[in-house]
Formats: structure tokens, sequence, C-alpha cells
């Protein structure tokens, strides 16, 4: 996925029927949308989506290989992702899809509100054949960075691959907890049973327990205690508030280190944790020392991310 910034006045996003904080899918019925907004002025284009942001912090910050499996449409979109994961020493395999779209997420920037437009283009159409041929060139244990909206794209996928991931260590993102309430819980939860380490908020986990046990949870320990397993690791981020993670089937909780204020854009922050918390458990760090790297990184991306933005928008 692409992301394109585009500078904006509330004004525009009336014309389009856009919200501020809001966030629209293209589905065919608002195609319209996707035909105004290529045609606006980008300020800034870069790599995006959950795990592929993941993935970029990752390589500039840790030296670990990586390798990325995606779907895309051949167009300049290609190009430019291209592009950035060459610069960025990633190893990519993108099935290519003549008559689809590279997905898109348009970023409409006004003062600091920001309203999302989402074409997922051919970013759903990944085949099982074209997966089967990119793991069989996988060299033997690896780490498997999966999201939960990765999962949610590609059900029939996500349930073909899960024996393969089982054999090796998994890492899972909850991503959002939009994702529980349809079919595509049940193979999420299957991810979840298998996973070595669970990442996601405490929006996430609260909504992903009420599923699970069809109850309201008391408290942010007693969610991690229930959904957990004793050799599995959670970690559960709430904002500027503590952490909370699990060892050995105990709770902890890790505080955190400064608050950056009010006016900071944390829109990222998520996947830059997440960045943090798969390099730890890849260099086989202590949880404390993976959960610290969590949040210095964290930290860094919210504070470059919230200069960028400030001198593309003021």
């Amino acid at each position: 996925m692409l992301d394109i910034r585009i500078k904006c006045e509330k004004s525009l996003l009336e014309n389009l029927d856009l919200e501020e904080n809001g966030y629209v899918q293209i589905n065919g019925k608002n195609n319209y949308l996707l035909e105004k907004l290529q045609d606006l002025k980008a300020v800034r284009l870069s790599s995006g989506g959950t795990s592929l942001n993941t993935f970029i912090f990752l390589s500039k910050k840790g030296n670990i290989p990586l390798y990325f499996i995606g779907s895309v449409g051949n167009d300049k979109y290609l190009k430019i992702l291209e592009n950035e994961l060459d610069i960025l020493n990633i190893k990519y395999s993108f099935e290519i899809f003549d008559n689809n779209r590279t997905a898109k997420c348009f970023v409409l920037l006004n003062g600091r509100q920001r309203s999302l437009v989402t074409d997922l283009g051919a970013s759903t159409c990944l085949s099982l054949k074209y997966v089967d041929t990119c793991l069989c060139n996988l060299p033997k244990n690896v780490f498997f960075y999966m999201s939960g909206f990765m999962i949610a794209a590609h059900l029939e996928l996500s349930f073909h691959i899960l024996d393969i991931l089982k054999k090796n260590q998994l890492i899972l993102n909850l991503s959002s907890y939009t994702l529980f309430s349809g079919s595509e819980y049940f193979f999420i939860k299957k991810y979840f049973d298998i996973s070595n380490v669970v990442v996601g908020n405490f929006e996430e986990f609260y909504s992903f327990y009420k599923r699970v046990f069809g109850k309201e949870p008391i408290n942010i320990r007693q969610i991690l205690v229930e959904l957990g397993y004793k050799n599995q690791t959670l970690i559960c981020t709430d904002g500027g508030k503590d952490i909370y993670y699990t060892k050995n089937g105990k709770v902890y909780s890790s505080k955190i280190d400064k608050y950056l204020g009010d006016n900071v854009d944390t829109c990222g922050a998520g996947d830059a944790f997440a960045a943090g918390i798969l390099y730890g458990f890849y260099k086989k760090y202590s949880i404390e020392e993976i959960i610290q790297i969590g949040k210095d990184w964290s930290e860094e991306y919210i504070l470059e991310n919230t200069k960028m933005i400030q001198e593309l928008i003021f």
C-alpha cells in the first residue's frame, strides 16, 4: 500500500462528504472519491499499510533480514514502492495484477485533523499458489509477522498457511477492534491460539476478550491472564498509559517514560512499537528489554512523524 498525503481545507472534506478524523474505504459505490483524490496534488508519497510500515521502521533501526510478500497493480505506484524497498534493502515478492490497482491510502491533512480514504485495489488478490512458491524459498526457523488486517483480507489464504506458521515463531498484531465482530474473528482466533507473541492496544484486547468469553472483563490483568497461555507473550499498549505484558503466565506493567503532549501525531506509532517488539524477540532479548525497545522506537517515530506533518501542512 502507498500512503498519499494531501494538504486540504475543511471545505474539501465537506464537498467530498468526508469527516475529520474519519475513515472511508473505496467500495465501488464511492469510486468518485478515487477519481477526485487522484487529481489532487500530493505533498508526500511513501510506502504504507500497517505491516509494511512495521517492516520499514524495522529496516531503518535494526540490521536484520526482512522479506515482505504482497500483491500490487501494474501501475506507477508499484515503481514507487519498489524503489523505496530497494533503498531500504527489504527483500520483497509482489504478485502483480495487470488489471488492478496498487493499494493506496489517501491521508487528507487539515491542520491537526486527518481523514483517511483507502483503496485496497490489488492488495486483497494475493493467490495461494504465489504464496506457496514464496514460502518454499524461505530459510528455516524464520519469524513470521501477521496483522489482523492481513488475515481479514485473505481468509482462505490465512487458513491455507496456518499449518506452516505453526512450525515457526509467529508474532500477531491484532490491528483493530473492528475485526472481531464478523466471520474474520474465527480466523484471527486461530492465529491468536498459535502465536508466540500477540501485540495490541487496550481497545483491541478488550473487544477480543468480549468476543471470546461473551462477558465484560474487570480490568486488563484479567484480560491477559484469561486470554493467554503460559508460554505465550501478550503485550497491551494503551496510549500514554502503562504497558501491560505477560511473562510465564503472570502479568507485569511498564510505565511510559515521558508524556509527549496532546499535540502529537500518533498515527503509525503502533507499527513502530511492533517493529521494536519484532527486533527484540529476533535478538532474543529479555521481555523487559523488548518492551523498552518498543517504547523507545514508538516515541522516536511519534516525534519524527509530528515534525514531518507540521512541515507539510503549516
